[in-house]
């Protein structure tokens, strides 16, 4: 089999290490599965005037270099990098609470949730996005890390029109995140929840927009009638009678 020299990894290498020669050395691989924007050689790691480079994502050991995976000479680590196409990086604000007591780290996946006062004053929690990856905890986005961190702020990677989802969201409401599996994908159809003083406490609402957001239309809720047994003689019938 005809192979070609490239540059793989000798360990682990986390996101924004600097880069030297001996955390690199070359391997011999298939000539036909050599990736386009691989490196073959050292020199195109050499420190310049401008600085080193750096890993702007995490590899792992025996994996080649890819252009697309370390930065420029100098460059710094910018989470920006890690933004695909098309794709923004969006902070909501959270606590020890909403921010899941700190076990959130970058990588994992979240729903966001709203908790409102609604125009009728009544109180009502909704799922407004699901599925959402988290690229950054306050200052960190090294996916690699494993340690609980209480933060203030979690960047979150959403598209454009989710930006203006989450922006709205903040000005009406308070947003708490719920962890998921990290290989659930699914998105249940989920309603709004209401809480008020009529007979059934909570209402569920359906969603009227793929994002929770808008207008909703309230589900009826009739009266409870309570029941009362009627014996006469030997014929028994049952009365409904109004709780109102």
């Amino acid at each position: 089999m005809e192979t070609q020299k490239v540059l793989v990894a000798t360990r682990d290498i986390p996101f924004g290490t600097k880069l030297s020669a001996e955390l690199v050395e070359e391997a011999a691989w298939p000539k036909g599965s050599v990736p386009a924007d691989a490196i073959m050689s050292r020199d195109e790691l050499t420190a310049s005037p401008q600085g080193q480079r750096i890993a702007i994502r995490s590899l792992v050991a025996g994996e080649p270099l890819l252009r697309s995976k370390i930065s420029d000479f100098g460059e710094k680590p910018k989470l920006s990098r890690r933004v695909p196409l098309a794709m923004r990086a969006y902070s909501v604000r959270v606590s020890d609470v909403s921010g899941i007591s700190g076990f959130l780290l970058p990588g994992d996946r979240i729903d966001v949730l709203l908790t409102r006062t609604d125009a009728k004053g009544q109180l009502a929690a909704e799922v407004i996005l699901q599925d959402l990856t988290v690229l950054g905890i306050d200052q960190m986005s090294d996916e690699d890390a494993d340690q609980p961190v209480v933060a203030k702020t979690a960047t979150i990677q959403v598209t454009p029109e989710q930006t203006q989802v989450l922006a709205l969201a903040e000005q009406v409401g308070t947003l708490s995140l719920a962890l998921r599996n990290y290989a659930d994908g699914d998105k249940p159809a989920l309603g709004k929840l209401v809480l008020d003083n009529s007979p059934a406490a909570a209402v569920a609402m359906p969603a009227a927009s793929p994002h929770g957001l808008g207008v909703h239309r309230r589900r009826e809720v009739r009266p409870r009638n309570s029941e009362v047994i009627v014996r006469r003689g030997t014929a028994v019938s049952v009365e409904a009678v109004s709780d109102q």
